[in-house]
């Protein structure tokens, strides 16, 4: 298929959802995070078509733990993306990325096949959420 890297346009505030949040603070970064193909096509459309994605929405998404978590993340990168750089840097990335990790690994354990493997993956999101909450407790403590 061959998909390149292709740098994200400005970003801004209005942009609004999750992925304009993640543009904006991954373009600080200088960190590649939009994806097309050399077709023109989404990375996304492409990546539901390679493994046969053809339902409006997968069995993962349709879980209320799943939609929980991502809103979680969600609200994390609404905070962190107003932080100044030493705290996104430094507790605000690894903030960003035990929350997010929630919402893979219940996607990832979902996609496995098994029982035995989504139990593995799901405690791992656990994990990962605990992470989330030692992290970002101590913005809730002062």
């Amino acid at each position: 298929m061959g998909c390149q890297p292709v740098r994200p346009p400005a970003p801004s505030r209005s942009s609004g959802g999750r992925a304009g949040r993640r543009l904006a603070l991954a373009s600080e970064g200088g960190l590649s995070v939009d994806r097309r193909c050399r077709n023109g096509r989404d990375f996304k459309e492409v990546l539901a078509l390679t493994i046969g994605e053809d339902r409006a929405r997968s069995d993962f998404e349709n879980l209320r733990v799943y939609q929980l978590s991502e809103e979680l993340a969600d609200e994390v990168w609404d905070i962190v993306i107003l932080w100044d750089d030493f705290a996104k840097k430094t507790v605000g990335v690894q903030l960003v990325k035990a929350a997010d990790s929630v919402v893979a690994n219940i996607a990832e354990g979902s996609g496995r096949g098994s029982y035995k493997d989504n139990r593995h993956f799901v405690r791992i999101a656990r994990g990962s959420l605990k992470e989330s909450q030692h992290t970002g407790y101590p913005l809730y403590s002062s």
